[in-house]
């Protein structure tokens, strides 16, 4: 199995200009992928694009919520879904996306298992 490159491992910084929920987003995230050790310093355009997803998705949500589920045309009357939902699929599934990414999903973190060497077997010569 061909060795993977060495990148430093740190978590980068939070950008200033993440809205709060991609900011809360990328508090619960970070620091959890961190004590993983699994987070480099150019890492920072997929958590963001991850906490940005999230922040679409909470918006999408919240705005469809507040004006409905459906929508009726003005002038026609014809009830349609309202635009916001497909904006909230859209965010849901590129926040999958990235989440697979990132390996925080159920079956991405089931593949870093398998793939991480287990911590009893560091010093284990005899280890494959």
């Amino acid at each position: 199995m061909p060795t993977p490159p060495k990148f430093e491992r740190c978590a980068p910084d939070c950008p200033d200009w993440l809205p709060p929920d991609a900011r809360d987003m990328w508090e619960r995230t970070v620091p959890e992928l961190e004590r993983l050790d699994l987070l480099k310093e150019i890492d920072l355009g997929v958590l963001a694009a991850y906490c940005l997803a999230w922040d679409q998705l909470v918006q999408a949500v919240n705005a469809y919520q507040a004006q409905g589920f459906t929508t009726a045309n003005k002038r026609s009357g014809r009830v349609t879904v309202n635009p916001v939902v497909a904006t909230a699929r859209a965010a849901m599934r590129d926040l999958l996306t990235l989440a697979r990414e990132l390996g925080c999903t159920p079956s991405a973190e089931a593949n870093l298992a398998t793939t991480m060497p287990a911590d009893d077997d560091a010093d284990d010569p005899f280890s494959s």
